[in-house]
């Protein structure tokens, strides 16, 4: 059967394991706080279960004062990982008291002269209820938890339980050794130790997760307007059209604001920025989530969406109505911004690209009839006809292209 004295061993050198596991994965400055505070958090943990079980041949009740002292520490510094993890706000007041609480009573327990098994069953009295709070940190219901979280919240609870029944089960007799039921209690310290290294994995896997998140953000979301980038725009956009509600007919909008190297010119570049941070807040707030809408570079920027040419032309008239009433702060008078756009319904087999290339003619259109305004591409305007034929016929033709390119760079 396992005795204390060898799961305090083993237990001990799992964490102290797992903290180097951590170090290796959180080193780097891009490393998450809440990782590091956790491998902390293990590192004081492994060393002071170390030296329970040393203790538990030594028996120093002095000794286990302190041991009891830094599992309290251990425990509260990675309830403190969890809760930077999860951003909760105000959380250092009511875990600093919790954490001295439970620091007083142990300092009460050997300033009554309680045995050394007494001291080890009041911490693990405490490291059962640390490990039940973070269980319901991770199961506390909130908006799109993963199931990672969920898994490991449950794994928490059971192994606050597991620790809880092991003290319930049978008190502990002179030198840490079990007494009647050692059967159950070996079982109940054998869970513990694998519940502990779910534990262990598990949040390493979540943060793993979140940086993963982090990355594919970075990858997907243009940086100053929070919208989706060029590539993501393709992406997100031929996804919408493959759902059944885009499959009959879909319209791509192209979008430009008006003058916008004046305002660089004039307010500054900064200024320029948030003129581009407005437009998105507002175009966004005006879709209330229909459509997919990215920014193709500069000041340009695309929007697909699932419906005719006429509901689209709607649409981008109420858009441009929207930036329009939108004034630019700025140092002297607020400024009005405003923005063409050009319309075009996707074609039966045509491409995103060439669709675009449509409603970009548009835009051109609508540019040259002064600005502030929506314009549908029209078939029956010949220049514009012969524009995107030429962009569709260039996208079938990888050679034309190639072709093209190479009269560029000669001009």
């Amino acid at each position: 059967m396992l005795d204390l004295q060898t799961f305090m061993l083993i237990i001990g050198v799992g964490n102290l394991s797992f903290a180097g596991l951590m170090a290796s994965y959180a080193r780097g400055p891009a490393a998450q706080p809440a990782l590091r505070k956790w491998m902390w958090a293990r590192i004081l943990l492994g060393g002071w279960q170390v030296v329970s079980w040393a203790n538990l041949t030594l028996d120093s009740a002095a000794l286990a004062q302190l041991i009891a002292l830094g599992w309290i520490a251990g425990m509260a510094m990675e309830m403190a990982a969890y809760c930077q993890f999860f951003g909760y706000a105000n959380w250092r007041r009511p875990l600093y008291a919790a954490t001295a609480g439970c620091m007083a009573v142990v300092a009460a327990a050997h300033a009554y002269g309680l045995s050394v098994p007494q001291l080890i069953t009041i911490i693990a009295t405490v490291v059962g209820l640390f490990a039940g709070a973070m269980g319901t940190i991770l199961l506390w219901p909130r908006g799109g938890t993963p199931a990672l979280q969920r898994i490991i919240g449950m794994n928490d609870a059971a192994l606050a339980a597991a620790i809880l029944f092991w003290v319930a089960s049978g008190a502990l007799a002179e030198g840490g050794q079990t007494t009647g039921g050692g059967l159950i209690q070996s079982a109940a310290l054998i869970a513990g130790y694998m519940l502990m290294i779910v534990k262990g994995f598990g949040f390493l896997l979540l943060c793993k997760q979140e940086d993963d998140r982090k990355m594919l953000h970075l990858a997907t979301v243009d940086c100053l307007t929070g919208l989706f980038n060029r590539h993501a725009f393709f992406e997100q956009a031929g996804a919408l059209r493959l759902r059944p509600a885009g499959a009959a007919r879909f319209s791509l909008l192209m979008l430009d604001l008006d003058h916008f190297k004046r305002i660089n010119d004039r307010f500054g570049h900064a200024t320029g920025d948030e003129a581009l941070r407005l437009f998105a807040r507002t175009v966004q707030g005006v879709l209330a989530g229909r459509g997919i809408m990215g920014r193709l570079g500069g000041e340009e920027f695309a929007l697909a969406l699932a419906g005719p040419l006429d509901e689209a032309l709607e649409i981008a008239e109420r858009l441009r109505a929207a930036v329009t009433a939108a004034l630019l702060p700025t140092d002297g008078e607020p400024y009005m911004v405003t923005v063409s756009i050009g319309v075009a319904e996707l074609q039966a087999g045509e491409t995103l690209t060439a669709g675009l290339a449509r409603a970009d003619q548009a835009l051109y259109e609508a540019k040259g009839a002064g600005r502030n305004r929506v314009v549908p591409f029209l078939p029956a305007s010949p220049r514009i006809e012969a524009d995107a034929a030429r962009v569709r016929h260039a996208e079938r033709d990888p050679v034309e292209r190639a072709t093209q390119a190479r009269q560029q760079l000669c001009v």
